[in-house]
C-alpha cells in the first residue's frame, strides 16, 4: 500500500557487502522526494521489513489511510483562486509594514550585491540550562521551541535596535495524523513576525 512512485524514479539504493555477514545499505534521495520526517518513516519501515525477513514473517506495516497524491490534491485545492485569495490576504495583513532588512551590527559593510552566503557556529546548551528552559516553557504553557524563538527574537532585537523582527522557521507541515506515516516532501518555511515593543 506504499505509493513510492516518486521514490522509484528519484531514489538510488545500493547494498554493499563489507565483510560477511556485514552489509551496508545506502539510499540516496533527492530532497524533493523526502524531508527529514520522511527519513524517520523510511528508516522504521526498512527496519521492520528487514526484521520480518530475518524472522520469516509478514512485515507489520499498516495500510496507509491516504497517499501523497491525496496531499498533492489538497495543495492544489488550496492553490485554487478562492483558497489562494484567503491565504494571500492573511499573509499580506501579517507582513504589512514588516522591516525589509534586519540591521545587525557588522565589522564589514554590506556589499552592493549580496551573495547571501552564510556560516554556522555550533555551541552546546548544557543540561542544567536546558532543564531550566523546559521548566520555563511549562510554567508559561508554551513549548520549548516558543521559548527559544522568543529568546532568539530578543537577541536579534537588541543587536539590531529594532523591535519588529522576522524569523524564518521550517515547519514539518503535517497538520493531520494521516500525513505522519507518509514519505514525501511536506516541510515548508514560514516567516514568523515577532513584535517585541521595547526590547529591554
Amino acid at each position: 500500500d506504499r505509493d513510492v512512485t516518486g521514490v522509484q524514479t528519484c531514489a538510488l539504493p545500493i547494498l554493499v557487502l563489507r565483510a560477511a555477514p556485514d552489509h551496508l545499505l545506502c539510499v540516496t534521495l533527492h530532497h524533493i522526494v523526502a524531508d527529514g520526517w520522511s527519513i524517520g518513516v523510511l528508516t522504521r519501515e526498512l527496519g521492520e521489513l528487514y526484521a520480518a525477513l530475518l524472522q520469516d514473517r509478514a512485515p507489520a506495516l499498516h495500510a496507509l489511510p491516504i497517499q501523497y497524491a491525496d496531499y498533492a490534491l489538497w495543495q492544489q485545492e488550496n492553490a485554487a483562486p478562492a483558497g489562494r485569495a484567503h491565504h494571500l490576504a492573511y499573509w499580506q495583513a501579517e507582513l504589512a509594514g514588516a522591516p525589509r532588512l534586519l540591521d545587525l551590527p557588522t565589522d564589514r559593510p554590506r556589499p552592493p550585491v549580496q551573495s547571501h552566503a552564510g556560516h554556522t557556529v555550533g555551541f552546546v546548551i548544557d543540561a542544567g540550562t536546558t532543564q531550566g528552559l523546559r521548566a520555563l516553557a511549562q510554567r508559561q504553557d508554551a513549548t520549548l521551541y516558543m521559548v527559544l524563538l522568543a529568546a532568539w527574537s530578543m537577541l536579534l532585537a537588541r543587536l539590531s535596535g529594532q523591535d519588529d523582527v522576522m524569523v524564518g522557521s521550517p515547519l514539518a507541515n503535517r497538520p493531520r495524523t494521516e500525513l505522519e506515516g507518509l514519505v514525501g516532501f511536506f516541510v515548508n518555511t514560514v516567516a514568523l513576525r515577532v513584535r517585541l515593543g521595547a526590547a529591554d
